[in-house]
């Protein structure tokens, strides 16, 4: 293909002024450095007037070759893997797809020629489903990333300096394409015996394993893919049914290779979900133990599962093979990981993303737009903090919106922070990634088992150094390691959440699995400056641990034993909020799929400017029975959507002065009266009321002359999580069973006794027992007793572990029950 284009090196000199949430000015190297980003290339959101649309559409061929539906309302994807192939490689001369002359003429002056597609998806047919309650259908406007190729490699700061600033009306933004580093830490051989970042003494995951093992979840690994050939990982089997379940290399644009260059992401892969007690390796030590496993294998084979499923999304750049992955390419992962998981029928429909790697330069749009993406499709997104030992400049993606993102650090064997882990207010939790560095420059001083053994902190995964040894074990560190601890983690959640302890009806967000874990994190403050690098930690949340240690057995334990329930309550009482005026003139950016204002008119993405931004400040009564005290804290924090029937409230935010998103963002609900937190961090203890402080936004404006606020008044709502023990929204002390039994239960919640009081208008005789959640009988009274009028009856329950019981109550004619809660002291 050739296409004309000319270059000329006059450019000026221009720095955006980035601010985080909190209005602190972003650090960042500019320009960046030429190593850090692919230099004859920029990633462009186009406007949907500067392009030839027409030239983007195309017919839908299944894997046989049959043509499908081309209903215009129809997704484009999943295409067949050849179709698939064959339009990422398609290239289009910018002298014929682009429409806007302006924008023609710059582009052609800087050098650019080409430009490539970034999704498969069709501007003549494509919409997406987005809601996760209502299935509201937005029109899908993935088609307008695309990849500008120049035919030089010294002009593309420049280039996307002046598409910015004076091509507006023709593009939405222009970005360098970075590059991304791997956090990795490699060390040495062993098998489970060594894996002490999942023993009970550390993140204890083998006794999670005894409630859950993590079957029926996909995970995808954005990274340099998986070594599917491992015999952990399946002996080179994949598809349905497979511990691989698909995979993508987005390089070759192929199905099939994408474990070429895969230590990293095989590794990370292993941490997740590498097939537990179920080892056909060849090799001696053979076989590992991972998070979310399985159990010996296939139901098929007499096992209790495989355990979560693995999708490898290959993006790491040909000339640095397994060290550093490409933005383009990492914006399409992200997108084709989750673009319909909460409709079913992609390629992928991944719940979990785990991406170990990251920048310390400034945020890139097109990485931010694809995490926000994930996040209004309900999917988690696990990020590695970074390795720099920094709480100064930002790893990107860990550090944005914290709604969006889950970020984790690294600990020792001590639970401390490692003294190579970032840190910050952006930061999650802490998770096992090993020492530092030094264990991987002299391999052969620990062999198994090595005297300095001890000084090998955590997890083993993969590692092989030829294409050949696919079966090989290797120690695995850094952050890159602590990461897939917490996607294994929430992959387990995942799994486990049609279990009693989900009282939610719709499907729980991100922010909830996130929000558990916080609540069963072992705090650190005990452990002061002891092995942590100098660190002081602070009582629940620091910049250093965030919200502590993460321990496995502790969340299983509280969701299984102690009673704990999670329930999602909301105030969508419009006039009970104190709306007060927080910001005027404030331009707000609509994200990729435009913002429904009726089920006929989107606002089209891009930036509007004249919004006034409104603080509504309120309160949200947790009405039902639950503790609230040292022994069984009550958690409560705030989480994303609005009342009424939008379903939609993620597809907005704020612009910053420079005309660039914040991420700052409306539609999702601070819970300003929680304990716990920094100042920075909200806290998510609640134990001393049950009435909870909560502030949301709303933003008034005028588009296309039509005033809006968003959200509409009528769907406005402030919504909160409540994990406790108890019992909510359920009037428990009296129950009228028929017009002649009535039961009264005090006091509840109990501690060392419950009264029973009987009102019987007919003479019955009557026994009692009490049931666990889980079913389980705990206390029985056979003797059958007669009662008449009112009578009462103490039932010593002081022995019983605090958490939710049934008490039933059987008489001749019928069977009663009745909740009440255990309290511990």
């Amino acid at each position: 293909m050739f296409c004309l284009s000319f270059y000329s090196s006059n450019a000026q000199i221009w720095q955006p002024v980035l601010r985080n949430s909190e209005g602190e000015i972003i650090q960042y190297t500019w320009p960046p450095p030429d190593s850090t980003y692919v230099r004859n290339e920029l990633i462009i959101y186009f406007r949907t007037n500067a392009l030839h649309l027409e030239k983007l559409c195309f017919d839908i061929y299944e894997e046989n070759g049959t043509k499908k539906d081309n209903e215009p309302s129809l997704l484009s994807g999943p295409v067949s893997h050849a179709q698939r192939a064959q339009l990422f490689n398609q290239r289009f001369c910018v002298d014929s797809l682009i429409a806007d002359s302006s924008l023609l003429a710059a582009i052609k002056y800087y050098g650019g020629d080409t430009l490539r597609r970034m999704s498969i998806t069709s501007p003549c047919r494509d919409t997406i489903a987005i809601s996760s309650v209502y299935k509201d259908t937005l029109k899908c406007f993935d088609y307008l990333y695309m990849v500008l190729h120049f035919n030089n490699d010294t002009s593309v700061v420049n280039a996307g300096i002046n598409l910015n600033i004076f091509h507006q009306e023709a593009i939405n933004w222009a970005d360098l394409n970075m590059y991304y580093t791997l956090f990795r830490e490699p060390s040495m051989d062993l098998n489970y015996g060594y894996q002490t970042s999942l023993h009970d003494e550390l993140s204890g995951f083998n006794s999670a394993w005894d409630y859950q093992i993590g079957n029926g979840v996909k995970v995808a690994i954005i990274d340099n893919g998986i070594d599917y050939k491992h015999c952990d990982l399946g002996n080179g089997q994949k598809g349905p049914g497979h511990k691989v379940y698909a995979g993508w290399n987005y390089l070759t644009n192929n199905a099939d290779d994408f474990w070429q260059c895969s230590s990293h992401g095989t590794q990370i892969a292993g941490i997740i979900g590498a097939y537990t007690d179920y080892s056909k390796c060849p090799t001696s030590p053979n076989g590992v133990a991972d998070i979310a496993g399985g159990w010996r294998g296939p139901e098929s084979e007499g096992g209790e599962g495989i355990g979560c499923q693995l999708i490898g999304l290959d993006v790491h750049e040909p000339a640095m093979c397994g060290n550093v992955v490409n933005d383009d390419r990492i914006w399409t992962a992200f997108k084709e990981a989750c673009a319909w998981t909460r409709s079913g029928g992609g390629e992928f429909n991944a719940e979990i993303i785990n991406f170990s790697a990251g920048t310390d330069d400034l945020p890139r749009i097109a990485l931010r737009d694809a995490v926000n993406y994930a996040y209004q499709c309900g999917v988690s997104v696990v990020t590695a903090i970074g390795n720099y030992n920094d709480d100064r400049f930002p790893s990107y993606p860990a550090a944005y919106d914290p709604a969006w993102v889950t970020s984790v650090g690294a600990s020792n064997k001590y639970k401390a922070r490692v003294g190579y882990s970032n840190h910050g207010n952006n930061l999650d939790f802490i998770a096992p990634g090993g020492q530092g560095y030094q264990l991987a420059l002299s391999p052969d001083k620990y062999k198994i088992p090595g005297e300095n053994y001890d000084k090998i902190d955590f997890t083993t995964n993969f590692e092989w150094s030829s294409p050949d040894l696919h079966n090989l074990y290797n120690y695995f560190g850094g952050t890159s390691a602590a990461a897939p601890h917490i996607a294994g983690l929430i992959a387990l959640l995942r799994a486990d959440q049609n279990e009693d302890w989900n009282q939610v009806e719709e499907p729980l967000e991100p922010e909830d699995f996130e929000g558990m874990i916080k609540a069963s994190c072992e705090d650190i403050t005990w452990r002061l400056n002891d092995n942590s690098d100098g660190d002081e930690y602070e009582d629940y949340y620091d910049s250093k641990s965030g919200w502590g240690f993460i321990r496995a057995d502790n969340m299983f334990d509280m969701l299984r034993n102690r009673g704990y329930r999670l329930y999602h309550i909301k105030n969508e009482n419009y006039n009970s909020f104190n709306k007060t005026e927080f910001k005027s003139n404030q331009t707000i950016y609509f994200q990729n799929d435009g913002y429904p204002i009726n089920k006929t008119w989107f606002i089209p993405p891009g930036l509007y400017s004249g919004f006034t931004i409104y603080k509504l400040e309120g309160t949200i009564t947790i009405n039902g029975n639950f503790l609230h005290d040292e022994d069984n804290p009550l958690f409560v924090w705030g989480r994303s959507g609005q009342g009424g029937k939008s379903g939609l409230d993620k597809s907005y935010d704020l612009a910053d002065n420079n005309n660039q998103p914040t991420t700052y963002q409306s539609g999702f609900t601070e819970v300003t009266s929680g304990q716990g937190g920094n100042g920075y961090v909200n806290g998510i203890y609640h134990n001393q009321s049950l009435v909870v402080n909560v502030t949301t936004y709303q933003y008034e404006g005028i588009v296309k002359g039509q005033t809006i606020k968003l959200p509409p008044d009528e769907d406005l709502a402030a919504n909160i999580s409540v994990f406790g023990v108890g019992i909510l929204d359920i009037d428990i002390d009296y129950k009228i069973y028929d017009d002649n039994v009535i039961v009264k239960l005090l006091p509840n919640p109990a501690y060392d006794y419950i009264e029973l009081t009987l009102f019987t208008e007919n003479p019955q005789k009557f026994n009692f027992s009490i049931f666990d959640y889980l079913g389980n009988e705990i206390l029985r009274d056979n003797n059958d007793k007669l009662f008449f009028g009112i009578s009462n009856n103490k039932i010593n329950v002081s022995t019983l572990p605090p958490g939710v019981y049934v008490l039933k109550i059987a008489s001749s004619q019928s069977i009663k029950a009745i909740k009440f809660v255990k309290g511990g002291k």
